[in-house]
């Protein structure tokens, strides 16, 4: 191999080599600062500028509209707090309207002297209805108008209910708020509500009580009112949320089954001479009634207000998710529940209300224990007003785009006072780098133009310009070394070719070439080559010997080994094909013993079936004697009764002839008594009797003896039917009597093909178990031969590739010249 001198041109010598330095590697935590350093001047400048200008308005801006936003919800949970006094207020005055409308009904009562107790005061309803009427033009849409006396029994009343679908959900209010309208409900007096705790307790502590009160499904059924309150328990979806965000489990709080009526009910007292005689009670069912909610809205503008039946919406405006209708029959988070209903407090927060979010404030509601114990008075409802979280996400939106279009406008203004001052460094900047290039490329005699700025640019192009002249000056000094460094690595090329020329033939496998030592510089090289050439000849020499051999010896052992992994294929082929035939006998021998336990197993169900068979027969031979038996003892009663019957039919002959020998002696009795005259006139009408009462007997004798004759045909038809019906049961008797014989005999065999049918099944399974080891057996002699064959075909190809590789080895130790 000859090498060509111009390979090795010398290094060329620039500038900007000789200061270079290998850069180290950056670990992760400086790469910023590295990415930092790779910008320009520019860019870095005009970064700091626009994040000088942008970050004090990004934090102000920030600050304000976290400020604002914290004040609207400071302000909205303000506004909440203030929207829900409002609703409170609002059943509060509506439970002030219906208190003094109950107190007028019993004020009109009093004045005129009615006494509800007293069983004719039901006469005067003329009188009540206009006492009723009365009260209820002061108070137009409640629910109801009751005079009762101190029972608790209703003597006159006016009930009416909503008109409204109570089929479906009642639709989201529209803009403009319609009045709820009424329709009326027939009911009579006598209605029992003795049982409402609120009546109770007024008759009890002769006492005016008011408050919302829970009514469940009975009393309503009795005020016609049951339809309006049932609005059910109705499903809200819970997937997702939190176990504080969800209701909790249904029947927590009793609100009969969505039937419970939240009602604002006053209870009014009326005492006659200071003895308490019955009560005026007026009342509204809330129910299905938004009069209350819808008037919040169209007044304060609140979102959405809800009154709550225990933790159950019973009047709302909160949309269902089919965002079309009232969300009523859907119930409170059971954080709400727990805060308001258990403990008794305001709750003022997050909420989320049929899947949506709200800012809510919720506020509990009593009945009308807390007039009687304040401090033991739970609450039964709850009062709620609330924004949807939306809608404030929409304002503090406005806010964030108000504060940062204020923003933006005080950054494009710093920007713009900020653009002299970049310019004034950018640009010196810029041609101080331009000039740094220049003297990078290898320029020599450039020099920068100074100035008389004496800040930090104006000094260093000052040091610049010093710097280019010590480089012109340094860079003579270096040329001339760089042209010594030249004419010895000449020198040593030269001896390098030499040296490759001298060797060049061992490339070619030639271990008979020598090195020359003349050369001093290459003289240690050109020894240490010498020597591993001798090595290698060595190492040739011993592997073209041992290759020899192990050709030898493979070339004498690849035909037995050939010869043995033919044999151990066949053979295995052999022991596959004797594997299938057994593996298809086991499966034979399989099938017969399944098919013999089934037939054994039929086999035994027959003879179960034969011995119930047999025992049935045995019960019918037993029957048929029985009724054999009893068919006699009939045949001996209806000849019995044969006989009977002619004894009867003897008598009444008796009985015909003393009615004629009777009717004889009447009518001679009646010839002696007229012979006597006028003394025998009462003997006669004596005979006369006794004559009709012997033709009587007469006549009634004869048809005793149709009915006798009668008897005695069917009697003696039926003994004919007896004796017939005996002579074929005793044949049928005989006939059983036989086949219970023949089932006996069937039972037997039956037996017997059972228990050989059992011995079948035994001996098939043991063989199936046996054939299956078998199987197993010669599969693993089948698997082990395989695995033979295998190992025997694998051995002899890799014996023939090592066969190769020796005769590639000693190809190629061939060409070496040793």
């Amino acid at each position: 191999m000859t090498i060509d001198r111009d390979t090795y041109d010398a290094e060329k010598i620039t500038p900007s080599s000789v200061l270079e330095i290998a850069p180290s590697a950056k670990v992760w935590w400086q790469q910023p600062a590295q990415i930092w350093n790779n910008l320009s001047i520019r860019a870095k400048i005009t970064t700091l500028l626009v994040a000088g200008a942008a970050i004090p308005v990004i934090a102000v801006t920030q600050g304000i509209v976290g400020m604002s936003r914290q004040s609207a919800l400071d302000d909205l949970r303000s506004l909440l707090k203030t929207e829900l006094l409002l609703l409170e207020k609002s059943v509060q005055s509506e439970t002030r309207q219906i208190a003094d409308s109950s107190n007028i009904l019993a004020q009109s009562a009093i004045a005129a002297g009615i006494n509800p107790d007293d069983p004719a005061t039901a006469a005067q309803q003329a009188k009540l209805t206009s006492f009723i009427q009365t009260a209820k033009a002061l108070k137009p849409n409640a629910s109801f108008y009751l005079i009762t006396n101190s029972k608790g029994q209703t003597i006159a009343q006016s009930v009416q209910t909503v008109r409204a679908e109570t089929s479906k959900y009642s639709p989201l209010p529209t803009a403009k708020i319609a009045p709820t309208q009424f329709i009326p409900v027939a009911t009579q007096p006598g209605i029992e509500l003795g049982d409402i705790a609120i009546v109770q307790a007024a008759l009890k502590n002769a006492r005016h009580l008011s408050g919302i009160e829970l009514l469940k499904s009975p009393s309503l059924q009795k005020l016609g009112l049951a339809k309006q309150a049932d609005i059910g328990l109705r499903t809200q979806a819970t997937a997702g949320l939190s176990t504080a965000k969800k209701p909790y489990p249904e029947g927590t709080f009793d609100v009969d089954s969505g039937k419970i009526g939240f009602v604002l009910m006053s209870v009014q007292p009326i005492q006659l001479n200071g003895k308490q005689v019955g009560t005026a009670i007026v009342g509204t069912l809330v129910n299905r009634n938004y009069d209350l909610v819808d008037r919040l809205r169209s007044e304060t503008g609140v979102s959405t207000a809800t009154l709550f039946a225990q933790d159950w919406r019973v009047s709302t405006n909160v949309p269902y998710a089919d965002k079309a209708t009232r969300a009523t029959g859907t119930r409170v988070s059971s954080a709400v529940a727990d805060k308001v209903l258990n403990q008794g407090k305001v709750f003022v927060g997050d909420a989320n209300i049929i899947g949506v979010d709200y800012m809510t404030s919720y506020a509990p509601l009593y009945d009308h224990r807390q007039q009687l114990d304040p401090k033991t008075a739970k609450p039964i409802g709850i009062a709620y007003v609330g924004e949807p979280q939306t809608q404030v996400d929409r304002n503090l939106q406005q806010i964030t785009l108000s504060g940062y279009g204020i923003g933006g406008g005080i950054l494009l203004v710093a920007i713009l006072i900020l653009s002299p001052l970049h310019r004034s460094i950018s640009r010196p900047i810029r041609r101080l780098t331009e000039f740094a290039d220049r003297i990078a490329a290898g320029q020599f005699g450039v020099r920068l133009e100074e100035d008389l700025r004496q800040d930090e640019i104006g000094v260093l192009t000052h040091n610049l310009n010093q710097m280019a002249q010590q480089i012109d000056v340094n860079l003579d000094a270096r040329q001339q070394e760089v042209e010594q460094q030249r004419q010895q690595r000449e020198l040593l090329e030269e001896g390098i070719l030499n040296l490759v020329n001298e060797i060049e033939g061992a490339t070619n496998g030639d271990l008979t070439v020598r090195a020359s030592l003349d050369s001093l510089e290459l003289s240690t090289v050109a020894d240490l080559f010498n020597a591993v050439i001798d090595s290698l000849r060595d190492i040739a020499i011993e592997v073209k010997q041992g290759t020899g051999q192990v050709t030898t010896s493979l070339g004498s052992n690849e035909r037995d080994i050939r010869e043995l992994s033919e044999q151990a294929i066949t053979e295995a082929a052999e022991i596959r094909g004797t594997f299938n035939s057994v593996e298809q006998m086991t499966d034979s021998i399989q099938t017969v013993a399944t098919n013999a336990n089934q037939a054994s197993t039929i086999a035994k169900e027959a003879y179960v079936v034969a011995q119930e068979g047999t025992e049935a027969m045995a019960q019918t031979v037993d029957s048929i004697l029985s009724l054999r038996t009893t068919v006699g003892e009939s045949a001996k009663k209806m000849k019995r009764l044969g006989e009977s019957s002619q004894k009867i039919s003897q008598v009444v002959t008796l009985i015909e002839e003393i009615a004629l020998k009777t009717n004889l002696l009447a009518i001679n009795a009646s010839v002696e008594a007229s012979r006597a005259g006028e003394q025998g006139r009462g003997f006669t009408v004596v005979a006369e009797q006794v004559g009709a009462l012997a033709e009587q007997s007469a006549v009634a004798t004869r048809e005793i003896a149709q009915i006798v004759a009668a008897i005695q045909a069917e009697t003696q038809d039926v003994a004919q039917v007896m004796e017939l019906g005996t002579a074929q049961v005793v044949d049928g008797t005989r006939l059983v009597e036989a086949t219970k014989q023949k089932l006996n005999q069937m039972l037997q065999k039956s037996q017997e093909i059972d228990i050989l049918m059992s011995s079948i099944s035994t001996a098939t399974i043991s063989q199936a178990e046996t054939a299956k080891v078998v199987t197993q057996l010669i599969q693993q002699v089948t698997v082990s031969s395989e695995e033979r064959s295998t190992f025997s075909s694998q051995m002899a190809a890799s014996m023939q590739s090592t066969s190769q590789v020796a005769k590639q080895l000693e190809e190629k130790v061939a060409q070496f010249q040793v």
